[in-house]
């Protein structure tokens, strides 16, 4: 029997609007592409808390400090169990890792970002790395995350972390018209190897699988 991985979605499974379940049926064929054959993979989603206003929706517990717990505490309830349920591995399905390391001190299983694992991988690419965002209001998280992981001297100095917004032909390349979302991030990555990236990171699990790997 093959490995049994839980994608843990840092959003609600409505979130996305009327697009939702283009997007999300979406990552989980492209998930199925880059595993085993015999390897099942579970999209999860967060339970809505009806106690938090709606005004507190995504993105903003993501990308505000003051409530970026609010989204954190969900992501880390909804991976406590996958143990129990005989996952044998969780993958937190954002760039900026929210929950993480919380996630991975509370688990025996391995817990996996794709923002620390992109920045790993793009180390062992080439000599300096840039990262393009999903969207401006993720910047400072990102940029948190890696003075944390202590990775800057392997990012470029000027501005190693830039955005264009994903939203904008999102759903047209989960149904096979992804040449705007490829148009509009090439354009910023472009950019940042102008100034030194030889190496670009895609800091957005979304954006990571429809424009490619890191």
């Amino acid at each position: 029997m093959g490995l049994k991985i839980l994608l843990q979605n840092i959003m609600h499974k409505e979130e996305m609007g009327a697009d939702s379940e283009i997007i999300w049926d979406g990552l989980v064929r492209l998930a199925k592409k880059v595993v085993r054959p015999d390897t099942a993979v579970t999209l999860r989603h967060l339970k809505k808390d009806r106690g938090v206003p709606d005004s507190l929706n995504w993105p903003w517990p993501l990308t505000w400090p003051c409530t970026q717990p609010l989204r954190e505490a969900a992501i880390v309830n909804s991976t406590l169990s996958a143990e129990e349920e005989g996952f044998d591995a969780v993958v937190i399905d954002c760039a900026l890792d929210p929950g993480l390391r919380q996630a991975r001190g509370m688990l025996n299983i391995p817990v996996t970002g794709a923002g620390e694992s992109g920045f790993l991988i793009a180390q062992l690419l080439g000599r300096k790395f840039a990262i393009v965002s999903p969207s401006d209001t993720a910047i400072a998280g990102l940029e948190e995350n890696l003075h944390f992981l202590g990775f800057e001297d392997r990012a470029i100095k000027h501005r190693p972390v830039r955005h264009f917004e994903i939203v904008f032909g999102l759903a047209d390349a989960f149904q096979g018209r992804p040449e705007r979302l490829i148009q509009d991030f090439e354009k910023v990555a472009r950019e940042l190897i102008q100034d030194g990236a030889d190496v670009i990171v895609r800091a957005c699990a979304f954006a990571e699988r429809l424009c490619g790997g890191t």
